[in-house]
C-alpha cells in the first residue's frame, strides 16, 4: 500500500510539473508582481532613510530571483481539482479531481459486476481494480465476510439465476442494482455496471448501460444512501472496457447525469468524480473543466413539467396544446405515418424543441430536460420510429436532431 501511494504522489506531481507550460502567463505575472513589490519596498526605505536594502538586493539578486520563480511556479501549479457550486441550488457541488477515489473522506462509489462477485483468484477480480483495492484494504483475509454483507444486501433485489458458472457466484442483478457496504467507518456502495461471462470478462459495456448504472445509483443513493461526500472513479474505463466511450465521454455522462438527478432528488451536497492518475494522460483536462463549469451554470433545474426557458416563444406551437395543425406540417411528418400535435405528449413536445435546429447527445438531452437516462432513451426511440427525431453519428458519437 505505502509503495502504490509513494507512486501516486510521485505520478500527480510529474503531471504537475508537465503542466507549467500551460500556467507560464499566470507565473510571469506573479514574479513581475513580486519584483515589483521589492522595488518599492527600497524606494521606501531610502524614503524613510533605511539604508542596506539596495545593497541586500545586489548582493543576492541570483538567489533572490531563484527563489522568486519557485515559489511562483509553487503558487500557480496547477491543483488538479476543479470544484464548482451547481446553479441553482446553492449547496451541491461537483469536484473534478486528480485522485484516489479510496483516499477521500465521505462514501465511495465501487464499480462491480452484476453478479456481485469478490473472486480474486487468477485475477478474475483485479487486484489494480478500484474494487480489488478495497478488498484489499478493508476484507484483506475477510473476503466470506463481504459476501455475507453483499448477500444480505441484495436478499430483497431481483435478479436471474445463471447456468454456466461453478466456482463463482450464479445471481445475476440488474444493471444499476447498489448494494450498500459498512467498514471500519467506511461506506461503500458496491454498483453494477457490467455484464461478465465465466471466466471474468466484461461484455456488452458501452455508454448507455453506463448511463442506466448511474440512474440506478442516483436512485439507490437517494433511498438508502446517507446524504454524505460521494467519490465516483470513472465506470467502464478499466477492465470493463467501454467499447464505444472514451474517458472524456464517461466524465461528461457522470456529470449531466448527476445534473439531472438534482432534479428529482438532493442525493449528496458534494460528488467527486475521481480521475485516476494513470488516466489523466488519456483526457483532455482543461475541456472537462470548461464541460464541467458550464453545465453547473447554465444547466436548468426546474421541475421536469416546467417548460425550457425560451422554448415557448421559439415554437409556440409545438409547447402549447392546440387543436390545429401548426401551419408547416412538413416539420413533423414521419415517412411511416404523419403526426398530428395533439398526439404528442408534453415532455415529446419539449424534447422536439429542444432538438429543433441541434444536434444534442442523449445525456445532454437528459440533463436539459431533468429526464432519467431509461426515460429519455424511451422517448427517442418512440419518436425515431415516428420518424419526428433523427440520428447520425458524428466524431462525439451519436446525437439527435430535429430538422429545421
Amino acid at each position: 500500500m505505502m509503495k502504490r501511494y509513494i507512486k501516486s504522489l510521485a505520478s500527480k506531481l510529474i503531471i504537475k510539473i508537465k503542466r507549467i507550460p500551460s500556467k507560464i502567463k499566470e507565473i510571469l505575472k506573479m514574479i513581475f508582481a513580486i519584483i515589483g513589490c521589492l522595488v518599492t519596498i527600497e524606494e521606501l526605505a531610502e524614503i524613510i532613510n533605511i539604508k542596506g536594502v539596495g545593497d541586500l538586493y545586489k548582493k543576492h539578486w541570483v538567489l533572490g530571483l531563484f527563489a522568486i520563480i519557485i515559489v511562483s511556479i509553487l503558487y500557480n501549479m496547477d491543483k488538479l481539482e476543479m470544484k464548482v457550486v451547481i446553479a441553482g441550488s446553492s449547496d451541491v457541488t461537483i469536484t473534478l479531481k486528480v485522485c484516489d477515489a479510496l483516499k477521500n473522506k465521505g462514501a465511495v462509489i465501487i464499480p462491480t459486476n452484476t453478479t456481485f462477485d469478490t473472486l480474486m483468484k487468477d485475477d478474475f477480480i483485479s487486484e489494480g481494480s478500484i474494487q480489488g483495492q478495497y478488498q484489499l484494504k478493508y476484507f484483506r483475509e475477510q473476503i466470506p465476510e463481504l459476501d455475507k454483507i453483499i448477500e444480505d444486501e441484495l436478499r430483497n433485489k431481483k435478479y436471474i439465476l445463471l447456468n454456466d458458472r461453478h466456482e463463482t457466484k450464479i445471481k445475476r442483478y440488474p444493471i444499476g442494482t447498489v448494494c450498500r457496504i459498512s467498514k471500519k467507518n467506511k461506506r461503500a456502495y458496491f454498483l453494477a455496471d457490467s455484464d461478465i461471462n465465466a471466466k471474468g470478462i466484461p461484455y456488452n459495456v458501452d455508454i448507455t448501460s453506463i448511463a442506466q448504472s448511474l440512474d440506478g445509483l442516483w436512485a439507490s443513493l437517494a433511498e438508502i444512501g446517507n446524504h454524505e461526500p460521494y467519490s465516483i472513479p470513472l465506470l467502464g474505463t478499466g477492465k470493463a472496457r467501454a467499447k464505444d466511450a472514451s474517458r472524456d465521454e464517461v466524465v461528461r455522462t457522470i456529470i449531466l447525469s448527476f445534473l439531472a438527478s438534482v432534479k428529482e432528488h438532493k442525493v449528496t451536497e458534494s460528488l467527486i468524480i475521481c480521475i485516476h492518475t494513470n488516466d489523466y494522460e488519456k483526457i483532455h483536462w482543461d475541456d472537462l473543466c470548461e464541460f464541467l463549469n458550464y453545465h453547473s451554470r447554465y444547466t436548468n433545474l426546474k421541475p421536469i413539467s416546467a417548460v425550457p426557458d425560451g422554448a415557448a416563444e421559439i415554437t409556440p406551437a409545438i409547447i402549447e396544446l392546440k387543436n390545429e395543425r401548426p401551419e408547416d406540417e412538413t416539420k413533423y411528418e414521419s415517412d411511416l405515418m404523419p403526426i398530428n400535435e395533439y398526439e404528442l405528449s408534453e415532455k415529446e413536445k419539449i424534447m422536439i424543441s429542444l432538438l429543433k435546429g441541434n444536434e444534442m447527445k442523449m445525456s445532454e438531452i437528459a440533463a436539459a430536460m431533468g429526464l432519467s437516462m431509461r426515460t429519455t432513451l424511451y422517448l427517442l426511440n418512440k419518436l425515431t420510429i415516428l420518424g419526428v427525431v433523427k440520428w447520425k453519428v458524428t466524431k462525439i458519437g451519436k446525437v439527435y436532431y430535429v430538422s429545421k
